[in-house]
């Protein structure tokens, strides 16, 4: 995005549903319906990106991910 202040707008937000997914202060229902947005979102993008296909370097991107995801799991 070559905006980082709209990244960055988009960011707090999808923390903000996931926050109130996890609030204690929120009813179950409630708590749902959050992650469930988060969910649906997760779905559109995964849409996006199934359409606009696959781009060279872009099997980096996708083990920078996992570099990412395997350090987060071997903190204690």
């Amino acid at each position: 995005m070559k905006d980082p202040i709209e990244m960055e707008r988009v960011r707090i937000t999808l923390r903000s549903l996931a926050y109130q997914a996890q609030s204690p202060y929120e009813s179950g229902f409630v708590s749902a319906l959050y992650k469930r947005q988060l969910v649906e979102i997760k779905w559109f993008i995964e849409d996006l990106l199934e359409d606009i296909g696959m781009f060279t370097g872009e099997e980096e991107w996708e083990q920078e991910r996992l570099i990412q995801l395997l350090k987060r799991k071997t903190r204690p």
